[in-house]
């Protein structure tokens, strides 16, 4: 083979290379690209008011999450995971996307009580959100105000629930449906 086939073959192969990575990125998510379920497909119950989202967990506790967005915060409803004495720590967590990024919204359980909240949008440092969760039996209330760091100019457009837990030396998380991204449709 002479110097310029080889040139060109090796040009060719990697023309081939990047057209598939290029493609693999335009296929839309990453779980959709590796096969997986489409946000549609979840156990999501799609928006009928923009603003408003609900979904079933799925694992060692069932119940629900429930996002409802108003002009001025987020506030997040988990039912399921009874918040008593056997449980030692939990961590219940939703991540909104869009296409500019994430918001992490997060409150921690430990020892009794809800040790910390915090809200992180992109790659900006948490910021405390003091008191933003409150438990009644298994249902979670946690508030996030939109005037909490960046999140008032953070539009999302799909949102994704966990909640991780310790009960009695045991660890586990529960999601919803198979823990796929799921639609959102924001308040606007």
């Amino acid at each position: 083979m002479t110097s310029t086939t080889s040139t060109r073959a090796i040009g060719a192969t990697g023309a081939v290379l990047l057209s598939v990575l290029l493609a693999g990125c335009s296929a839309g998510s990453s779980n959709e690209a590796a096969g997986g379920d489409s946000p549609e497909a979840s156990t999501s119950t799609p928006a009928t008011t923009p603003g408003e989202a609900s979904c079933g967990l799925e694992g060692a506790v069932t119940g629900t999450v429930q996002l409802t967005e108003t002009s001025d915060s987020y506030e997040v409803v988990f039912t399921g995971l009874p918040v008593d004495g056997d449980t030692e720590e939990a961590t219940f967590q939703l991540i909104l996307g869009s296409d500019d990024g994430e918001a992490l919204l997060s409150s921690e359980f430990v020892g009794g009580a809800f040790r910390s909240a915090t809200a992180a949008v992109g790659d900006d440092e948490g910021v405390d959100v003091p008191d933003a969760a409150t438990a009644s039996g298994d249902v979670v209330t946690a508030v996030y105000p939109k005037s909490v760091g960046t999140l008032a100019d953070f539009e999302a457009s799909d949102w994704t629930p966990e909640i991780t837990f310790s009960v009695a030396g045991a660890s586990d998380s529960v999601r919803c449906g198979d823990g796929t991204v799921l639609p959102y449709e924001p308040l606007g």
